[in-house]
């Protein structure tokens, strides 16, 4: 198995090397005293998101985030190009992503009276570095991290206790900031001098952890099962959540050029971007 394993590594390696030999060859055309010369390419994108792991599992429980499901998000993107190293792009991107939650499944799976929580959302800003080749027909492998802004899933459930009452949690929470990482491929068209198609896939994974309170209150019912207004019972806590937010990103989008050609002699090279 092992001398399979490492067959298979060797012939994957010499697959990749070849085509990303050939787009270093390709660039490697002027002496290293070229200035250093950024170039902008400014990128809007917008698609799908849908929650993975933990983060989409629906548990009747509070402390650990849980429950997204599927949702939208929407992506802005500039990028610089240089003429001393084509091929590696720093960047800097910002975007919005907003998740549901699986209230209905809460409720049933659960068997409780009532269940609803607010959409999860986060604005997130990363710089990162990518590798981008190809000639009208381009690829793009890229990794940011930087931070997230997080907000949402203000909730509260309602389950019959043990003598006929309505045992109702709610949670509210203020806004945190935490860490986060992306990584994305995108296939890329271009389809004139300065404007590119591109579809892109990314995954990203954010983690925080937030304080808000948690409110216990027990309800006397009626014959239709409904809450009476004055609780029986009732008590405030602080509550500490960790959130793992991890998520699939489906987008299409545009990118424009702002320049011509790069700062390079030879701008024959440069026809392709």
């Amino acid at each position: 198995m092992l001398k399979w394993s490492f067959l298979v590594f060797i012939a994957s390696f010499f697959l990749i090397n070849k085509p990303l030999s050939a787009q270093f060859k390709r660039f490697n055309i002027g002496p290293k005293s070229y200035k250093l010369r950024l170039k902008a390419e400014y990128s809007l994108s917008a698609g799908a998101a849908w929650a993975i792991g933990p983060f989409s599992q629906l548990k009747d429980q509070a402390d650990a985030a849980d429950g997204a499901s599927y949702g939208a998000f929407t992506e802005a993107r500039i990028q610089f190009r240089s003429s001393q190293q084509p091929l590696w792009i720093p960047q800097l991107q910002v975007g919005y992503m907003q998740l549901g939650q699986q209230n209905e499944n809460w409720k049933k799976q659960y068997k409780l009276l009532e269940a609803k929580a607010q959409d999860w959302s986060n604005l997130y800003l990363m710089p990162g570095l990518s590798f981008q080749g190809g000639h009208c027909l381009q690829f793009q492998l890229r990794l940011n991290a930087g931070a997230f802004v997080l907000w949402g899933w203000n909730a509260q459930r309602g389950a019959l206790s043990a003598n006929e009452q309505l045992d109702r949690y709610s949670w509210s929470f203020s806004p945190a900031v935490g860490g986060a990482i992306e990584l994305g491929a995108s296939l890329q068209y271009r389809l004139h001098k300065r404007w590119t198609l591109f579809s892109d896939f990314a995954y990203f994974r954010g983690r925080s952890g937030r304080e808000g309170s948690r409110r216990r209150q027990l309800f006397a019912l009626d014959s239709q099962q409904q809450a009476l207004n004055s609780p029986l019972f009732e008590l405030d806590e602080l509550f500490l959540q960790r959130v793992d937010w991890s998520s699939l990103k489906l987008s299409l989008g545009l990118r424009y050029r702002a320049f011509k050609y790069l700062h390079n002699p030879n701008k024959r090279y440069w026809n392709y971007y």
